[in-house]
């Protein structure tokens, strides 16, 4: 489900396997809610917030939903924007990162982790 439509609700994602019939018992909310936790704790699928455009133009603004981490039928390789794919992409103190600053990315443990890879 969350493979076709790129992005979905916890809510969208048990409706989805409810409707494939594949297992005869229906999920209670906690299980599909385990089953969601364990795929992005095998980063298979990533916890976001909906900011209601894009992708998730369908999902109220905020709502907690799941997205994947790569594209169906790439093999398991990572789809992301440029920006992304970078700590500084991504980080909540980018605003506060200057060269000789107490955030810094020669203090940057995860800019160091990402030069590593």
């Amino acid at each position: 489900m969350i493979y076709q439509h790129k992005v979905g609700t916890l809510e969208g994602i048990a409706d989805a396997i409810r409707k494939t019939k594949i297992f005869k018992t229906e999920f209670t909310k906690q299980q599909t809610e385990e089953i969601v936790r364990d795929l992005v704790l095998d980063n298979r699928v990533v916890e976001v917030k909906s900011t209601g455009m894009g992708e998730f133009a369908s999902i109220q603004i905020g709502k907690v939903c799941y997205k994947c981490k790569s594209k169906g039928g790439t093999r398991g390789e990572t789809k992301v924007g440029a920006m992304a794919s970078i700590p500084c992409g991504v980080c909540p103190r980018i605003s506060q990162c200057t060269p000789d600053g107490i955030i810094s990315p020669s203090t940057c443990v995860y800019f160091a982790k990402w030069l590593d890879f």
